[in-house]
């Protein structure tokens, strides 16, 4: 049985090889709130042919080449709850309500 994870409180997108998370995301209405903590996925080796998907969670966006990830793993599930950990503090994401 699959866990829920918390990060369905927010509204996910993809950003290249990224994914990001929003509170809002109404570029036409000028309420826009994305989180910067983000997972970003990537392969160890792109020349390999056993080449493995490698996330790489971030506390900060754009990420900082100075600065390391707050985690490097091959466990998609690890990646995910340390995710849910940068976010805890975070709000869910505001909903929308129809026009009186």
């Amino acid at each position: 049985m699959a866990k829920a994870s918390t990060l369905v409180r927010f509204l996910p997108f993809s950003s290249h090889n990224s994914l990001r998370l929003a509170r809002a995301f109404d570029f036409a209405g000028g309420d826009v709130d994305i989180l910067d903590p983000c997972l970003l996925y990537r392969y160890d080796d792109y020349e390999s042919p056993d080449r493995r998907p490698e996330y790489w969670v971030w506390d900060v966006w754009p990420q900082d080449w100075l600065r390391k990830p707050v985690l490097r793993t091959y466990d998609v599930r690890a990646a995910v709850h340390e995710l849910e950990r940068l976010t805890a503090d975070f709000g869910p994401a505001k909903t929308r309500t129809s026009a009186p």
